[in-house]
């Protein structure tokens, strides 16, 4: 039988390995919860506004991004082939640019993701070519209130060192990690629907 010592410590050494074990697993149902919860189970017809609020089908995981300053993606007054070719990826890819199609009628949609990159673009392309007609004032405006109130909406509570507006970006080229959305697994499944659409309007 165990002394009334060993017995307490014995049950601190328990305590001390099921509470951390406990904490890690309920941090995995939060996530996972979360985005479960997204999702719902409701049929729908995809008519009018009898549609999901979010993808029925993608499901996706916590991913972490390091905020850091590129040499890629550059602002260049003058035309630069190898940035203005990565511009326009934003938008070529996957094929679809965003859209997919639900429902029996295969109705067209667009996720927030793929509109808030496209709006980005087109930022960048009414400062660097003020000929560019579909970078239009009203375009251009639409874009910016659309950013602002998405970004609004998302309200990241990451915590940033420091006052961003104080570091040389030139030396400090690294930013906080975030926590994000597994964006990866949105490229590939917007794509891979986009191919199984493309076949069935070749078929119908």
């Amino acid at each position: 039988m165990l002394s009334p010592t060993s017995f307490i410590v014995l049950t601190l050494v328990l305590l001390n390995i099921a509470l951390p074990l406990w904490r890690i697993s309920l941090q995995g149902y939060e996530k996972i919860s979360h985005i479960d919860t997204r999702r719902d189970n409701q049929n729908y017809s995809y008519i009018g506004h009898d549609h999901p609020f979010y993808h029925p089908t993608l499901l996706l995981a916590p991913a972490s991004l390091a905020l850091q300053e590129t040499v890629h993606y550059g602002y260049n007054i003058t035309y630069d082939p190898d940035s203005q070719k990565e511009w326009d990826q934003i938008l070529d890819s996957p094929d679809g640019t965003g859209r997919i199609h639900l429902g029996p009628m295969h109705r067209t949609f667009v996720l927030t993701f793929y509109h808030q990159l496209h709006c980005i673009v087109e930022l960048k392309e009414a400062l660097v070519n003020r000929k560019n007609t579909w970078a239009s004032p009203h375009h251009v405006n639409h874009c910016l209130q659309y950013l602002r109130q998405t970004f609004l909406c998302q309200a990241s509570d990451t915590l940033e060192e420091g006052d961003f507006m104080d570091r040389n970006f030139e030396t400090e080229r690294f930013g906080p990690d975030v926590e994000c959305f597994d964006w990866e697994r949105v490229y590939q499944e917007v794509g891979a629907q986009w191919l199984l659409f493309s076949e069935w309007k070749k078929e119908s």
